[in-house]
């Protein structure tokens, strides 16, 4: 079905605003995940010619900035969920497109040397936070295609192993312990799919991946035993 959206004011990015949804029932967060699929649905289809370009344009803060909104609302396990985070989280996200806002710079500010103060906003923990989570949602992709041999993936020329080697370490950089803490899971699994893709299926040179394995080793080792042996990039 082809759907033409000639459209989309930014004002509407005020419908997926809402502080929280942890006391709400099951029934109220499944019309809330449809509204909000609905949202990144549209962006999909306003940004399909070059989502690259669609999300670097300034014009489209906004619209980035509530989708960033909507993948941190529903990154988190639910009490209805099941037990297993990747159980219910991962799929919720894919549907949500996640993985495309790998090519939001300013998701990534320590690689993109934004100011702590001036660019606050990028450099919150709930954003950080965000981004890691998609940062491993592109490994994750990476690794489907490969098991899958599908021939979209594994000759996608703007995913490849270095340019998410490159991003998450970014991501790494920018995280307090605090964030690391709380999204330990997922950096766990990110280890696990970066460690399966070198034996699976090693790139020709795999400089950038045996960094970013060091990398998250080293945040690893952080988080059990307490010390933050990072500090964001303007800091240092």
């Amino acid at each position: 079905m082809l759907i033409i959206i000639r459209s989309f004011p930014r004002e509407f990015c005020s419908l997926v605003e809402l502080p929280g949804i942890g006391k709400l029932s099951k029934d109220i967060k499944t019309l809330i995940y449809d509204r909000d699929c609905t949202f990144v649905h549209i962006l999909n289809v306003l940004s399909q010619s070059d989502v690259r370009t669609w999300i670097a344009d300034p014009a489209h803060d906004a619209y980035v900035r509530s989708w960033l909104k909507i993948v941190e609302r529903w990154q988190a396990p639910h009490e209805e969920d099941d037990s297993k985070l990747f159980a219910s989280a991962r799929p919720r996200l894919t549907h949500l497109s996640a993985r495309l806002l790998l090519f939001c710079d300013q998701l990534f500010p320590a690689a993109m040397n934004l100011d702590l103060e001036e660019d606050s906003y990028w450099w919150s923990d709930a954003v950080q936070r965000t981004a890691f989570i998609v940062a491993y949602l592109g490994w994750w992709w990476k690794w489907e295609g490969v098991t899958q041999a599908d021939e979209v993936v594994l000759n996608d020329a703007h995913m490849t192993y270095d340019f998410l080697s490159e991003r998450t370490r970014a991501s790494l950089r920018s995280m307090r312990l605090e964030v690391a803490e709380d999204i330990k899971w997922w950096i766990e699994a990110t280890h696990w799919e970066v460690t399966n893709l070198l034996d699976r299926r090693p790139p020709l040179d795999d400089t950038s991946m045996r960094a970013l394995m060091d990398e998250l080793a080293r945040k690893m080792d952080e988080i059990s035993h307490g010390y933050n042996g990072y500090k964001p990039e303007r800091l240092r």
